[in-house]
């Protein structure tokens, strides 16, 4: 992760242009302090993030940002990781916000009764308050005793006017490149986005030093000067989260009361290192080829090291993991000098099985006298890439959804690059589902896009591993689809291709976009199909008979307009040469289809007669027999205990001395 790091050549060097001590005895105007609510799960916060950068780029010394995560939208799901503080619960309880993400300009009511502002409100509201004279200034600057992890932060206000009678100092300090999910972020700051998919948080409170609202000053006076001294032990993580000591920035603000913001600045920070101990700073940076084929079999791991400070450092060791395997380290004995990088090359590792693939790497240092502040650049990742398993999955693709946990991300025997929410649903995945998310309300679960997170352009892609159509005939693909759109101007898009020289060309099959692809109605509230408002796709797959390996791939593209697409019942298949079907017979049919454990052979004869009751698999194996079947003129009902059979695709022939019959059956358990 790129860091923002400053030489730490010198310990009394610090890491911005900011005010230092002594505080200025010049009147001046107001500074900004600008708290931002967000939170991880918070579809728009990325864009206030972003617009408040832009407020701080154009204002370097005179705004000042926090970042707080408070509220529903920052709470973690299970893995993820928790930004909030103590302190941030009454923060956004006092700003009066409705929504997120919100902030408060120096915590002043411009219009109404709150504080807190839509993100759109915030320059202008900055500008206001940098346009206003002040009547204190404030200094600030900070040491952190690297060995016993302590900071001293040195605070001075300088009255140049009469001030209220009574203030509060306020000491707060943030952390930069905080790397977390973030929801929203591709849509609205993929700037922020690392190679690895995670967002870089910045500006995040980690704590107040001076308790939730301060400490409070009396002696306000025109020509007064107050110093102060705090002392705060930096913990190695908050809530599991690591509190890196060289991405720490800390803020000093004076507030009237619990509100009013008077005036501001950021504080250098200094560093004290034990006697003997150099400061070092290593970072690595995926340099990786991605395989072109989805073919590939294997990838050789690379990554740039470069040493962030200007002394040397003397050797380190460097690690590779691939998908979440066994650490290969190698250690490097030649000093890597300050300010220089050199891009260290492993050997070819293999890509065993398919699916989604990435590269973890990290660097430590081996000498006991070389120390780093900042850790969290030492490990980079490489972008995801795909590979399809080597062996075919054999003669078809079979997906119902019905056995993975609710909000699963990923298929089975399939890869996926997404850029946006998708996952397994059911109706108990929510609250007030109203019917069961399977195709046509036959079954429990269904695969979700969320096409309202989905800016325009914005693609999910999942590509099937491979299927063997060398022994088939009549190869067909069909799946079930339900589609609604938030007003009647989206464009978003379903697309399925086909490729047999494993993704260097692909046919499109099948697309449909906009009103083509809607099956239910238009709502600003999320959609959910009623068991009537789907759709099948059925799809001639014929070019692909007897021609060996080939991979589907499913893409979906967001228009900034849609709603929800859902998909189920997926089925790519042919029938086994050798195995005929009598298309257009209406003389035979079977229910229910998909079957669990019991399905009905319904047939009409014109006369009595036995027949015959085969049910062959994909690849032509007779697994079960029914002989010497009576029939007689009329409607015939022949049950299949089927309960003995795997999920996936089956042919039922139903055979006399003069024709025959097949019907496809679906097992579904």
């Amino acid at each position: 992760m790129k860091k923002t790091l400053l030489s730490l050549a010198s310990v009394f060097i610090g890491f911005g242009a900011f005010a230092q001590l002594p505080a200025s005895t010049t009147p001046e105007n107001k500074k900004v302090i600008l708290e931002e609510f967000t939170g991880i799960k918070c579809t728009y916060c990325p864009d206030g993030h972003l617009r408040a950068e832009q407020i701080r780029s154009a204002n370097p010394t005179d705004v000042f940002l926090i970042n707080i995560h408070a509220g529903s939208y920052a709470v973690p799901s299970a893995g993820q990781p928790d930004f909030r503080t103590n302190f941030g619960t009454a923060l956004a309880g006092q700003s009066g916000l409705t929504g997120y993400p919100s902030g408060t300009v120096n915590r002043h009511v411009f219009s109404g009764s709150n504080t807190a502002l839509s993100r759109t409100l915030w320059s202008a509201s900055a500008s206001t308050i940098l346009g206003q004279p002040s009547y204190v200034n404030v200094a600030l600057q900070a040491d952190i005793d690297v060995a016993t992890r302590v900071m001293t932060v040195d605070f001075e206000a300088y009255f140049t006017a009469a001030g209220a009678s009574s203030v509060n100092i306020n000491i707060a300090v943030t952390q930069n490149n905080v790397e977390g999910p973030q929801t929203g972020a591709s849509s609205f700051n993929p700037g922020n986005i690392l190679p690895n998919g995670n967002y870089n948080h910045g500006h995040m409170l980690r704590h107040l030093i001076t308790g939730q609202w301060g400490d409070v000053i009396t002696t306000t006076a025109m020509g007064t000067t107050v110093t102060k001294q705090y002392m705060w032990n930096i913990p190695t993580d908050i809530n599991g989260v690591p509190v890196e000591m060289g991405n720490l920035q800390v803020i000093g603000y004076i507030v009237e009361g619990q509100q009013e913001v008077v005036s501001g600045n950021e504080g250098p920070v200094t560093f004290t290192v034990p006697t003997g101990t150099i400061l070092v700073d290593l970072e690595t940076e995926n340099q990786t080829v991605t395989p072109t084929s989805l073919c590939a079999g294997s990838i050789t791991p690379k990554v740039n090291i470069m040493n962030n400070e200007t002394a040397a450092c003397s050797g380190y060791s460097v690690s590779y993991s691939l998908d979440g395997g066994a650490l290969v380290t190698e250690t490097v004995s030649t000093p890597l000098a300050g300010g220089s990088s050199i891009v260290h090359t492993f050997a070819a590792a293999n890509l065993s099985g398919g699916g989604a693939h990435s590269l973890e790497f990290d660097v430590q240092l081996t000498s006991s006298t070389e120390l780093e502040i900042v850790t969290g650049n030492n490990s980079s990742s490489s972008s995801t890439f795909m590979t399809i398993a080597p062996n075919s999955i054999g003669s078809s693709f079979t997906e119902d959804f019905e056995s993975y946990s609710d909000r699963e991300e990923m298929w089975d025997n399939a890869a996926m690059v997404a850029s946006a929410e998708h996952f397994v649903i059911s109706e108990t995945s929510f609250q007030n589902i109203p019917n069961a998310l399977g195709g046509y309300g036959n079954s429990a679960q269904s695969f979700r896009h969320r096409l309202y997170r989905m800016a325009a352009g914005v693609k999910n892609e999942i590509t099937t591993f491979k299927v063997d159509f060398s022994g088939i005939t009549n190869s067909s693909l069909e799946f079930d689809y339900a589609c609604a759109g938030l007003n009647d101007d989206l464009t978003d898009k379903l697309e399925v291709f086909v490729s047999s020289d494993c993704g260097s060309t692909w046919a499109s099959v099948f697309s449909k976009s906009g009103a083509d692809l809607v099956t239910g109605p238009s709502t600003s509230n999320t959609y959910y199909p009623t068991p009537t408002e789907w759709a099948t796709a059925s799809i001639n797959l014929g070019d692909l008979d007897q021609t060996g390996d080939a991979i589907l791939k499913f893409v979906v593209t967001g228009s900034g307009d849609g709603n929800t697409l859902y998909l189920d019942n997926i089925n790519a298949f042919g029938f086994p040469l050798g195995v005929q079907e009598l298309f257009g017979s209406n003389e035979i049919t079977l229910f229910p289809n998909p079957s669990v454990d019991n399905s009905t052979l319904s047939l009409t004869s014109t006369e009595s007669k036995n027949v015959t009751v085969k049910v062959f698999d994909t690849v032509g194996k007779n697994v079960l027999t029914l002989n010497n079947q009576a029939l007689v003129a009329g409607i015939n009902r022949i049950v299949l205990h089927t309960s003995g059979l795997n999920n996936g695709i089956y042919f039922v022939e139903v055979s006399s001395e003069t024709k025959s019959s097949v019907v496809r059956l679906v097992i579904q358990k």
